[in-house]
């Protein structure tokens, strides 16, 4: 979906690189026994155990500090950690992704274009206010307001109208039918604020000033900015199966990640989510007094292409660069073996439906290991021997720094001079939404994620010119744009699924590895949400100190 202004620190590995492309990794993945050979989806967590008991104070860190608290703009891995907690969706997105009623109890679809959103009775927001159909319309509007930009504004492209039809219901007009909506209202997208503290804080919403007003297990209690932020436990929360045990959560911002490896070791914070595995990762895992769980999760990592003309506009080249590429080995070292290879951009995370049909799909596609063979046959078909492709990578990631040099080498091996532009981390996010940023560039690295349980949620990146469809490749936009608004699940199924081939044969995005989601906890405590969930439903509500 939205852009990632993605913070690393920056170890380069230099020229041990191509001896990886041309062992296929093998020497580096014999030196990381500790690591799992192999993962299995289904077999990661989505939640951890119990904890039953009261917490003063959990300490949590942050890769680091968020840029606002307000829903409509969580565009990053800091902000919805944070935001999660304390604003809820009118549905709740569950750790195994499946979608329940949360401050909607449910919904009526009395034609494919009409929701009718009745919503829980005796929900209050921090300040004692009862919540009203008129602060759900209110908030949901925000989403469609240019001047606030949303970056969940695609979910609403479809809505005709937004309108309060009873004291407790919403309904909500389509201009067409659309199979994301109502998914969409279980991330930030369907999150509910207090309609008058909108238009009293109006710009200043989200701000260390502002503040927020939801109505969350955790309300905002204080930002100091460059330090912390603190949410206090709300004890009037309407959910009592979800009551908080923590009293108040203090958030830091260590984006050293060797620092913040070392403060989860020392017991300085109790715990925190890592968006990629950390240099320290192995010292987590081997903690006697922490435990790291690998969860579902709906990030995976792409080279994204931005060429229009040139060598890399060949979708030959593209394809023999990612042909080129041991995905495999690229999971078990520069991931750690934290995360799966890729065969396409929507792997098991996203078949929230017709599982069957998108597994088989997904099977029939090209396997991801290396063929240096076939990807030197496509350079030279193409006449891109000697050419020159420019990657731009994050000059602060472990991640990225490792990734460029496979990269380069793996171009080397194949005919294709590949060269890597180091971009400052200040400046990386330009690269999403500013074309004079990517000038000179014919693609860049990145981790992505959608924000429900459907491939269409990706593959409609597709569907229109613009926006991060940067090559413009619209050779699947009619299937995916009827796909997007077919409700019935075996038919949108199957054409979201022959749309696949088409993007994954032309590689607007090429497709390197399925990330998980990486979750340390102190052994002092347990209970949170251990999947990729955790960036829309209150993760932190349900953590107990672990009784002895």
């Amino acid at each position: 979906m939205d852009h990632r202004h993605l913070r690393f620190r920056t170890v380069l590995i230099g020229a041990s690189a191509l001896a990886l492309v041309l062992s296929g990794c093998s020497a580096a993945a014999e030196q990381s026994t500790e690591n799992p050979k192999s993962l299995d989806f289904d077999q990661l967590a989505t939640s951890t155990p119990a904890g039953a008991g009261a917490i003063d104070d959990l300490k949590w860190n942050l890769p680091f500090e968020p840029s606002n608290i307000d829903w409509t703009r969580p565009y990053n891995w800091a902000e919805p950690t944070v935001v999660a907690n304390m604003c809820e969706g009118l549905f709740r997105y569950e750790p195994d992704f499946t979608v329940k009623p949360n401050l909607a109890t449910g919904v009526a679809t009395p034609d494919d274009l009409t929701y009718v959103i009745a919503l829980r009775k005796g929900v209050k927001f921090w300040d004692g206010n009862a919540m009203t159909a008129d602060d759900v319309v209110a908030s949901l509007k925000r989403n469609e307001d240019p001047e606030v930009g949303s970056v969940f504004g695609k979910y609403f492209d479809n809505v005709e109208s937004i309108t309060a039809s009873g004291p407790l219901e919403v309904t909500v007009k389509m201009t067409r039918p659309d199979a994301t909506f109502i998914q969409a209202m279980s991330s930030a997208a369907g999150a509910v604020g207090e309609a008058s503290y909108l238009d009293k804080v109006g710009n200043q919403y989200g701000s260390p000033q502002g503040g927020a007003m939801c109505t969350g297990p955790f309300k905002f209690e204080e930002w100091k900015p460059g330090v912390s932020i603190t949410l206090s436990k709300n004890d009037d929360y309407w959910d009592s199966s979800r009551a908080p045990k923590a009293e108040k959560i203090t958030f830091s911002f260590v984006s050293d990640e060797s620092t913040a490896v070392n403060s989860l070791l020392s017991g300085e914070m109790d715990g925190a989510y890592f968006y990629t595995p950390p240099p320290g990762l192995s010292k987590l895992q081997q903690d006697p007094n922490g435990s790291v769980f690998l969860g579902r999760s709906m990030t995976f990592f792409s080279l994204v292409a931005t060429a229009q003309d040139g060598v890399f506009a060949d979708p030959r080249v593209r394809s023999a660069l990612l042909k080129s590429l041991d995905r495999s080995a690229i999971a078990k070292t520069v991931f750690q073996g934290t995360a799966l290879p890729a065969r396409a951009l929507t792997g098991p995370a996203y078949w929230g439906y017709a599982k069957d049909t998108f597994a088989q799909a997904y099977e029939a596609l090209p396997e991801p290991k290396a063929d240096i063979e076939g990807a030197s046959k496509l350079i030279k078909e193409a006449g891109a021997e000697g050419k020159t492709v420019t990657i731009a990578a994050s000059g602060s990631s472990t991640v990225h720094s490792q990734l460029a040099s496979l990269i380069e080498a793996s171009g080397e091996a194949i005919g294709l001079k590949v060269d890597i532009k180091i971009v400052p981390v200040d400046k990386f996010g330009d690269l999403y939404n500013d074309a004079k940023a990517r000038e000179g560039i014919d693609g860049f690295l990145t981790d992505w994620y959608g924000q429900i349980a459907d491939p269409i949620d990706i593959y409609d990146l597709f569907a229109v010119e613009g926006g991060y469809n940067y090559i413009n490749f619209m050779d699947e936009a009619d299937r995916l744009s009827k796909a997007l608004s077919t409700l019935d699940d075996a038919e949108r199924a199957k054409l979201v699924t022959e749309a696949q081939v088409g993007v994954t044969e032309n590689t607007p995005w090429l497709p390197l590895v399925d990330e998980t989601n990486i979750l340390y906890m102190n052994k002092k405590i347990s209970g949170a949400v251990a999947s990729f969930a955790f960036v829309s439903t209150p993760w932190a509500a349900t953590i107990g100190a672990v009784e002895q």
